[in-house]
């Protein structure tokens, strides 16, 4: 029913199993036919009528001949990816939604959701290359002009018809208004496409975000989403401020990745847990004796590609006592260790620090090992803490955390 509504009809290629749609341009003629495989095979799940003088892809939004009347009702359109989206909003009972059919958003699709003079609500697919697919739409509508808010996936990898299929019409509901604004949308994407372990991933996020923050005109604006990257990436704001400051004055990308590197603020954002635990490991990439030090002493690093270089490099100082950088990146790149590259340029990054300790001796390491243990402890505390608040009314929870923080203060104390 909620197909027929929307393409005036179905039709069966029994041959080839396949259910056809009409395709219709904006005054709803009928130009074309999109077909969907009904069972899974190797063979395309789409396919469309070949592109003729009426039927071009680039030109056309599915659904665009009804959704253009229930958009201005509504006040928005979901732009979705496939017919299916649309198909799955109908069942719903929100007509109001288009479907880009196989292409990148075009100058013809800009000037077709200009017209509708309402909010455009962007509903790519939740995988990688459907939210890079919004990233670019979403600065392109931006460009043009256009209120563009996206749906945020927060991860979901599924399509509208499978959420509506194994969730309902409240959860499908639920993920179409979970709507974001561009950069809350931007910080997002970044974050989930550039894993935050290392220094060097959070300064290339800080670099793909720096456009974004240095177009925003609001200073009210600015601030907001200058702390939120700072939450995300650890970065002090003060210290995103005069990275963006420099880079307002560039526009060349070698030139901004050289602010940051030159800047180097990742000193800053360290916690002590994790500033002991790397001066550390710079030490035993260049100290046979800091390995035998970490060996005896400690269980593993809290950071988790700390953790698998060290463990690296125990491995290998057994079989070669007397290493060099050169014949540990080589070993790394041989290894079957994951994302053998991150690994790599976190030892040479580290390498290329500069304010480390000369003289590694003993007193360096046992005043790191204190560190270690100490911030650690603090770590377990307060997992304790969040792990015994679950559950817990408004007011177990505030003298919980009153006896937490009288424990913290005795033992300052």
């Amino acid at each position: 029913i909620g197909i027929a509504s929307i393409s005036g009809g179905t039709y069966y290629d029994k041959n080839q199993a396949r259910a056809m749609f009409p395709i219709c341009d904006a005054e709803g003629n009928v130009i074309g036919y999109s077909a969907r495989r009904i069972k899974d095979t190797d063979e395309a799940k789409y396919i469309n009528s070949p592109e003729t003088f009426l039927f071009h892809k680039s030109s056309i939004l599915y659904n665009y001949h009804i959704a253009k009347e229930k958009s201005r009702q509504s006040g928005y359109v979901y732009v979705c990816e496939g017919f299916m989206d649309v198909f799955a909003l109908a069942r719903i009972g929100i007509d109001s939604a288009v479907a880009i059919m196989g292409t990148a958003l075009t100058v013809e699709h800009i000037d077709l959701l200009r017209k509708l003079n309402c909010e455009i609500r962007l509903c790519l697919d939740g995988d990688l290359a459907g939210q890079t697919a919004a990233m670019k739409a979403s600065k392109q509508l931006q460009e043009a002009g256009l209120k563009c808010v996206m749906v945020d996936n927060q991860n979901n990898t599924m399509d509208p018809d499978e959420i509506l299929n194994e969730q309902g019409e409240e959860g499908l509901r639920r993920y179409l208004n979970n709507l974001v604004g561009r950069i809350d949308f931007a910080l997002g994407y970044f974050k989930n496409s550039n894993p935050l372990k290392t220094a060097e991933q959070k300064k290339k996020l800080i670099q793909e975000f720096l456009p974004i923050l240095s177009g925003i005109n609001s200073q009210l604006d600015f601030e907001n989403y200058l702390r939120k990257l700072s939450g995300i990436t650890g970065y002090e704001v003060e210290a995103l401020r005069k990275v963006v400051a420099k880079a307002k004055q560039t526009t060349d990308i070698a030139d901004t990745r050289k602010i940051i590197e030159e800047y180097h603020p990742e000193r800053k954002i360290l916690r002590k847990l994790e500033l002991a635990e790397r001066e550390l490991l710079y030490q035993m990439l260049t100290n046979p004796d800091a390995v035998s030090f970490y060996e005896r002493n400690i269980s593993g690093f809290y950071d988790e590609t700390y953790r698998q270089i060290a463990n690296f490099l125990v491995d290998y100082a057994r079989k070669n006592p007397n290493y060099s950088m050169f014949e540990l990146t080589g070993a790394v790149e041989l290894s079957d260790l994951d994302d053998k590259d991150s690994v790599v340029n976190e030892m040479t990054n580290l390498l290329l620090e500069k304010n480390h300790p000369v003289n590694c001796d003993e007193d360096l390491l046992n005043n790191l090992l204190n560190s270690i243990n100490v911030e650690k402890e603090k770590i377990f505390e307060k997992d304790l803490l969040d792990n015994s608040l679950e559950g817990k009314d408004p007011l177990t929870k505030a003298r919980l955390i009153a006896e937490y923080n009288r424990r913290k203060v005795n033992k300052k104390n």
